[in-house]
């Protein structure tokens, strides 16, 4: 049997300083997957993560060094988020989003963008995203809503518009372990 990990919304990172959205995602992920914060957000190991992963001053091009020093993995990969409810077939295979997903986005104001989706409610299908404050309401947004936001250009396996399997959104899981979902 699973443990319950808490997690509370006030311990998601929900901001950053450079161009550093992925690096805020996995570790975000890590928060999310564990229940416990890398390290603290601007303190001095979080700024050798950013230039570990080199998004000082670019767009965290390394954020596989990032994935391998917090023990992430990434599961699945889909171009819709819809891809996580059908198989193949199109058969419904879940009613609940299963998470943390990676999500892609495209705003206006920030341009490209990775956010992280933490919580989903069926009932009314919304989710709650990390580290993206405009257009949702502490977090929340519904799925329809984000979808209007998801990246026009679709990321591969090294990067925007490479050669492979096409996506927008990634699931998250711990290698070597499982979360508590």
């Amino acid at each position: 049997m699973a443990k319950y990990i808490t997690r509370r919304w006030e311990n998601y990172i929900n901001h950053q300083k450079y161009s550093e959205c992925q690096l805020v995602t996995a570790l975000n992920a890590y928060y999310y997957l564990t229940g416990k914060q890398y390290c603290k957000p601007f303190s001095d190991e979080y700024e050798e993560l950013v230039d570990l992963c080199a998004a000082r001053h670019g767009s965290a091009i390394f954020i596989n060094k990032i994935h391998k020093k917090l023990n992430l993995e990434i599961t699945e990969k889909h171009k819709f988020i819809e891809g996580f409810f059908y198989d193949d077939d199109m058969n419904r295979k879940n009613t609940k989003l299963p998470l943390p997903i990676n999500a892609v986005i495209h705003h206006r104001l920030t341009g490209f963008h990775s956010v992280l989706i933490v919580d989903h409610i069926v009932k009314c299908d919304a989710v709650r995203v990390a580290n993206f404050r405009y257009e949702t309401r502490n977090g929340w947004i519904f799925i329809d809503d984000l979808k209007l936001y998801a990246s026009p250009c679709f990321s591969g396996d090294d990067g925007i518009n490479s050669k492979g399997k096409k996506w927008n959104f990634r699931l998250y899981k711990l290698k070597n372990g499982i979360s508590d979902e």
